[in-house]
C-alpha cells in the first residue's frame, strides 16, 4: 500500500497529471465561491441586519460586519468541503488521471475501455454524498467526544476512498463484480491507501490534491494485484 502511494506521487510530477490537477483545483474553488456567494445574496449578507435578542432588544448589524463574518464562515466550511469536492471533479476526470498513470508506468498496457461517463458521474456524485455523510457524523462526534474524532475521520474517509477508487479505476477493464470481488480479496490493502489518502486530505490545501493521490495509487494497486 505505501509503495503504491509513493508511486503515485511520483506520478503528480507528470506534466499530464499537473494538467488535471489544475482543471480540478480550478473547478474545486470557482464551485465553492459560486456556492458561498450565491448563498450568501439569498441570506442578504452585505446589507444592514437588525438584530433582536433577549433582554437587550433591537441591535443593528452594518453590512461590512455580516459581509466580513461571512467570509469567515466561508473559509471555515471550505476547509470540510474541499477535498469531496474536489473528490467530485477528479472522478469525473478519472479517465485522465489513470490514462496518464497508465502511459507513464504501464506503457505496455493495451489501452482500457474505459468507464462510460454517467457511470462514472454517478460514482463520483456517490462518492461526494458518502464522504459528506461521513464528515458531518465526525462532526458530530467531534462536539460529543473530540478525542474519538480524528481517529473516525481518517477510519471512515479511509474505508470510503479506498472502495470507491479501486472498484472504479477496477471497471476500466473488468465487469463490476469481478471489480468488487478483487477489491474485498485485497480489503486490507485498499483500506491502508484510502487512510494514507485520507490523512493527506487533512491538510488544509494539500487536500485539494488528495482525491488526484488516491485515484493514481488505486491505479498502481489495481495493476499490483489485478
Amino acid at each position: 500500500m505505501l509503495r503504491d502511494i509513493l508511486r503515485a506521487l511520483g506520478d503528480l510530477r507528470s506534466p499530464a497529471m499537473w494538467g488535471v490537477a489544475l482543471k480540478a483545483v480550478a473547478l474545486t474553488l470557482a464551485l465553492l465561491a459560486g456556492a458561498f456567494a450565491l448563498a450568501g445574496w439569498a441570506l442578504g449578507i452585505g446589507s444592514d441586519l437588525s438584530l433582536t435578542l433577549p433582554w437587550i432588544g433591537p441591535v443593528g448589524v452594518g453590512g461590512g460586519v455580516t459581509g466580513v463574518l461571512w467570509a469567515l464562515a466561508a473559509l471555515a466550511l471550505s476547509a470540510f468541503l474541499m477535498a469531496p469536492v474536489a473528490a467530485l471533479f477528479i472522478g469525473f476526470l478519472l479517465d485522465d488521471v489513470v490514462d496518464a498513470v497508465e502511459a507513464r508506468d504501464y506503457p505496455a498496457l493495451a489501452p482500457a475501455p474505459g468507464v462510460p461517463m454517467l457511470r462514472q458521474m454517478a460514482a463520483s456524485l456517490n462518492l461526494l454524498g458518502l464522504m459528506l455523510a461521513a464528515n458531518a457524523f465526525g462532526l458530530i462526534v467531534w462536539l460529543l467526544a473530540p478525542p474519538v474524532a480524528p481517529l473516525l475521520f481518517i477510519a471512515l474517509n479511509g474505508w470510503l476512498i479506498g472502495r470507491e477508487y479501486f472498484e472504479t479505476v477496477a471497471l476500466r477493464r473488468m465487469d463490476a463484480a469481478s471489480a468488487r470481488r478483487l477489491r474485498r480479496a485485497h480489503r486490507l490493502a485498499a483500506f491502508g491507501l484510502g487512510v494514507g489518502v485520507a490523512l493527506v486530505m487533512s491538510v488544509p490545501l494539500l487536500g485539494l490534491l488528495a482525491p488526484l493521490l488516491g485515484v493514481a495509487a488505486a491505479t498502481h494497486l489495481y495493476h499490483r494485484v489485478a
